[in-house]
C-alpha cells in the first residue's frame, strides 16, 4: 500500500488525485483496483453476498 501511494505521488503531485490520463502510467495501482474489486464487487443493492 505504502509502495503504491509512493510510485502515485511520482506520477501526480504530493496531494492530488491521479486522473484517467495518469491510468496509463500507474499499472500497478490498477491492478490493486480490479484485484480488490474481484474479491469484493460492487452491486447496485450495496451486499455482495448475504
Amino acid at each position: 500500500m505504502r509502495r503504491l501511494a509512493y510510485k502515485r505521488n511520482l506520477i501526480t503531485s504530493w496531494g492530488i488525485l491521479p486522473t484517467f490520463d495518469d491510468q496509463e502510467m500507474l499499472p500497478q495501482v490498477t491492478a490493486f483496483m480490479l484485484g480488490s474489486l474481484r474479491w469484493r464487487p460492487v452491486n447496485l443493492g450495496g451486499m455482495s453476498y448475504l
